[in-house]
């Protein structure tokens, strides 16, 4: 079984440095996949919808990295809505 980490994990393994820690390279793929849905969005919308639909997180992991995107997009004022995807 896998186990479920912890923010405590998640931080660590995100400041550690060292880019192919596998937590930290899930973490990063969930972060792009955020940034992807981002671009795909504002490439069919010819410029940044309102609001962007981002899929709600599903794992912890996902829940962190979309948690890091909007930190770093939190000045841009873009709005974002989730949705439960199937």
């Amino acid at each position: 079984m896998h186990q479920v980490p912890t923010r405590a994990a998640m931080i660590d393994a995100i400041t550690q440095g060292d880019q192919w820690h596998p937590l930290a390279l899930d973490i990063t793929v969930a972060i792009r996949s955020f940034g992807d849905a981002l671009a795909l969005q504002s490439r069919r919308a010819c410029g940044i919808p309102d609001p962007v639909i981002l899929a709600s997180p599903r794992t912890e992991v996902e829940a962190f990295a979309l948690e890091l995107f909007l930190l770093e997009t939190a000045n841009t004022g873009l709005r974002v809505t989730l949705k439960t995807m199937n």
